[in-house]
């Protein structure tokens, strides 16, 4: 005679409560305010997280474009993450990695231009321009060699 073990199937009823459950959990950070995460942004900052830091300014300003203290945040922050992706840009183009530097570049100029939309108006480095369109046009000139032999 082979062991059967107790199979419980779940009613709907119990299906729905925890279809409720789920969707309460994920509505709860909707529920936050633009200081809540004005002060989880600044914990962040503190212990040098950046990104995460100018990421939950950004979310307050999205929440609330007149809390100051979110976009002097933002700004902040904001201008840290654009250092770290020109450096990424920097390096790559130090050790000859073309397309890695292509690919820093886009991400400084989308975040950039993604804090743009909010009005926070970062310093970009201008001067990088020529020396990205340096290793652009080099990128295209090594890929249309490649294609042609």
């Amino acid at each position: 005679m082979p062991v059967m073990t107790p199979f419980i199937r779940p009613t709907l009823r119990q299906l729905a409560l925890g279809l409720l459950a789920l969707t309460l959990l994920g509505a709860l950070p909707a529920c936050n305010g633009s200081k809540a995460f004005v002060k989880r942004g600044a914990k962040m900052e503190d212990a040098g997280m950046m990104p995460q830091a100018a990421n939950l300014y950004y979310t307050a300003v999205v929440k609330k474009p007149s809390n100051v203290d979110a976009m002097v945040g933002l700004k902040r922050t904001g201008q840290v993450v654009l250092g770290q992706h020109i450096a990424a840009f920097d390096e790559a183009v130090a050790y000859d990695m073309r397309e890695t530097a292509l690919d820093a570049w886009h991400d400084a100029e989308a975040w950039d231009a993604k804090l743009e939309a909010v009005g926070v108006d970062l310093a970009f480095p201008e001067a990088k321009r020529a020396m990205y369109q340096t290793v652009k046009n080099a990128h295209l000139d090594a890929s249309y060699r490649q294609a042609n032999l």
